[in-house]
């Protein structure tokens, strides 16, 4: 767990929270029963292109049931299905929701912290929760949620922090060129957690290769108390010359979703210093074997084993 991640600016900022806690207000669910079908070549709403819409769906009682719901959207497609009892004590909710191949330039446009003129996005959602608010919904849901986007740009120095722009606070905290470089071009990059009773936990469920680096990480993300616990580990990549001097062999974020913040890693740090010695004692050969080494884990292919399409690395 992270019980010794350090806080995010002080008992004001702990007890913010990013995921809404107000009650949800389900009462219109219950006002009528309906069957809703719908065929539709091309819908726009809010400037997004939907096309070939297609929706089934019911209201009973206060149970919604989208049996269908396929679209192409952005240059991808869209299925879904959901189930919601709202009379359900507490409210019931069931969705499985796949987009595939959506490209990713409007969602970000105006957005100066991160861009995306080329980069497109899958997204799988599998979750089975129960609650009055979203917060309480996710708390203690179980499922999946994998998100896997490619071509992305990063502008590090113009990071909305304080805006609450946590794709990119997490993105740019892992990446240690991040204080190095003005831009940082993301290849891919791949968030993969199984979600049980509310907790997202996985060793590597984190994986991002950017125009120099690759990162590979993950740990554990509690919905309820919105607490995280996430490390990563960066190597630079072959055929880039790029000093290692000052890199991080590891990096540690604790906090909240909503204040994630940098930790010191014990055990990192206590690596980092066996290496130092040795340094000393081997003449330095120690250190050209170890930047040898992380040379050649920086050619895996950490997207394909977040996604668990590969295995991860032999811890030996």
């Amino acid at each position: 767990g992270g019980g010794n991640a350090a806080g995010g600016g002080g008992p004001a900022a702990a007890n913010e929270r990013l995921l809404p806690d107000t009650p949800l207000d389900l009462a219109a669910l219950n006002s009528v029963d309906a069957k809703i079908e719908l065929d539709a070549a091309a819908l726009k709403s809010r400037g997004l292109a939907v096309g070939n819409l297609k929706l089934v769906a019911s209201l009973d009682h206060g149970t919604l049931d989208v049996g269908t719901l396929n679209a192409t959207l952005e240059g991808g497609t869209l299925t879904s299905t959901t189930l919601l009892e709202s009379r359900a004590t507490p409210p019931h909710l069931r969705t499985r929701t796949n987009l595939k191949g959506i490209a990713l330039a409007r969602f970000f446009a105006g957005n100066k912290s991160i861009s995306a003129p080329s980069g497109h996005a899958d997204v799988a959602i599998d979750l089975d929760g129960r609650g009055k608010s979203v917060a309480a919904l996710l708390g203690g849901a179980n499922g999946r949620m994998q998100v896997s986007a490619s071509s992305l740009e990063l502008a590090n120095k113009s990071a909305n922090f304080a805006g609450g722009d946590l794709l990119t606070q997490l993105l740019s905290m892992l990446n240690p060129m991040s204080k190095r470089s003005d831009h940082t071009t993301v290849e891919c990059a791949v968030v993969n957690f199984p979600v049980t009773q509310g907790r997202m936990e996985n060793k590597t469920g984190l994986g991002m290769r950017t125009d120099q680096m690759t990162i590979l990480g993950g740990g554990s993300i509690d919905l309820a108390s919105e607490k995280l616990d996430i490390g990563a580990t960066p190597k630079p990549r072959s055929g880039i010359g790029l000093n290692l001097a000052g890199l991080a062999d590891f990096v540690r974020l604790g906090g909240t979703l909503a204040n994630p913040t940098p930790v010191t890693d014990t055990a990192g740090a206590a690596s980092a210093g066996l290496k130092i010695g040795a340094a000393i004692a081997t003449g330095g050969i120690s250190v050209l074997a170890d930047s040898l080494l992380k040379r050649s884990e920086g050619d895996l292919d950490v997207c394909a084993i977040a996604r668990g399409d590969q295995p991860p690395p032999d811890a030996k």
